[in-house]
């Protein structure tokens, strides 16, 4: 029994060593991801700021009226006036080799139907 004492006491010294080196190796491990978790949420908080710059730039760049203005300045764009607009059904109806005639805007074949013609001209 005297033989179990004197080992108790040199393997609870070890023991108690090997935890003291674990717990400061997970301390250490923990301060490590403190600082990782610190550096990300401060990542996060710097994105959350370039986001918030890049939607009010793109608010900015997506003002119809400055869309319009580009429009016309760089590439020579006007708006289109109403009298050179036209209806679908007033596009001219293309005739199949096969005789039928489709009404334009119309899913439907229409079997015998009168085909406008375009004459020359200038167009409007």
């Amino acid at each position: 029994m005297g033989g179990m004492r004197r080992m108790a006491v040199p393997l609870s010294i070890v023991a108690t060593l090997a935890i003291a080196m674990m717990l400061f190796n997970l301390k250490q491990r923990v301060g490590s991801l403190e600082k990782e978790l610190t550096q990300v949420n401060r990542d996060i908080g710097d994105h959350r700021e370039t986001i918030h710059v890049l939607r009010s730039e793109w608010s900015f760049l997506n003002q119809p009226a400055r869309i319009a203005e580009q429009a016309k300045n760089i590439l020579g764009m006007e708006r289109i006036p109403p009298k050179r607009l036209i209806r679908l059904e007033d596009l001219p109806v293309r005739v199949p080799s096969d005789g039928i005639t489709q009404i334009a805007g119309s899913p439907q074949a229409v079997p015998g139907a009168r085909v406008p013609t375009i004459h020359g001209g200038s167009r409007p």
